[in-house]
């Protein structure tokens, strides 16, 4: 490998796939430092395009399903490079924990890298993403309860909604219904509005622990309303994660056990401190 002043890198798509492997798989970087290196730094005046430490993000809208018109946004960590007659790109989706390396050499090749970068993003991302609510199908979705106290928990998945709908019923009393009664006692606008709970990945873990969180938005949700700043409705969830708590901890703090197959036999609301068994 020849390394020039200019920043050009002779390389293999050997040697690619394990610089991108070790990125993914935090082979070289702790886990940590790796996570906070994925983030972007700062924001262009396209709204699809970030810049990170050495990336060049860009944010991609991916069908829910090969059927769906529903997309979400996922962040493709990517780095270009030409030099003479030689172009390259690798690119990374933390999200659906894939990469790709393109090499191109010949004539009009940033051309051809930027197709085949595009091509390979559309749809390798898009089949990840697909495939993993193929495993969700199989390995989450379920009803799980405590019978002790009478709750009840349903995970459900949407073709036309992200994550994993949940129906919960803690103690006899509804999940949502628990939310709003605390909203209401804040006084917030959103207090006589239905929520809807779903929940996320993460993508921590502590053995048979798996991280998640909900996402409690209001409901009716007005896509144009959402776009307005500093909007009551809609989905500015994100900005107030685990702002409701019960004793210092997130209501919409979740743990999935998994069993040594990756199946789910057991859902922990960590703020309810309550347990619920797969049935």
């Amino acid at each position: 490998m020849c390394l020039l002043s200019a920043g050009g890198v002779y390389s293999t798509i050997s040697e690619m796939r394990t610089l991108l492997l070790s990125i993914l798989n935090s082979s070289l970087l702790s886990r940590p430092l790796t996570r906070q290196w994925m983030k972007p730094l700062a924001n262009t005046a396209d709204l699809f395009i970030s810049q990170g430490l050495g990336w060049e993000v860009m944010r991609y809208e991916v069908p829910l399903t090969a059927q769906s018109n529903t997309t979400r946004i996922t962040d493709l960590y990517t780095k270009a490079g030409d030099i003479g007659k030689y172009s390259s790109v690798i690119g990374l989706a933390p999200d659906q924990n894939i990469g790709f390396a393109v090499l191109t050499a010949g004539d009009r090749v940033s051309d051809v890298r930027t197709l085949l970068g595009s091509l390979v993003s559309e749809y390798w991302v898009s089949a990840a993403e697909w495939a993993a609510r193929e495993e969700a199908q199989l390995k989450l979705v379920g009803t799980y309860e405590n019978k002790e106290n009478n709750s009840t928990l349903s995970l459900t998945l949407d073709p036309e909604k992200p994550g994993l709908g949940v129906t919960y019923s803690s103690r006899g009393k509804p999940f949502n219904k628990i939310i709003q009664a605390i909203r209401g006692a804040g006084g917030s606008p959103n207090a006589a509005k239905e929520v809807d709970v779903r929940i996320y990945d993460m993508g921590t873990k502590d053995g048979a622990r798996r991280g998640w969180r909900a996402s409690i938005e209001s409901l009716p949700y007005d896509f144009q309303q959402s776009r307005k700043p500093y909007h009551l409705g809609g989905c500015p969830t994100w900005f107030v994660s685990s702002s409701l708590q019960l004793g210092g901890v997130g209501l919409d703090d979740f743990e999935v056990v998994v069993d040594g197959e990756g199946v789910a036999v057991e859902v922990v609301n960590r703020g309810m401190r309550e347990r619920l068994k797969r049935v």
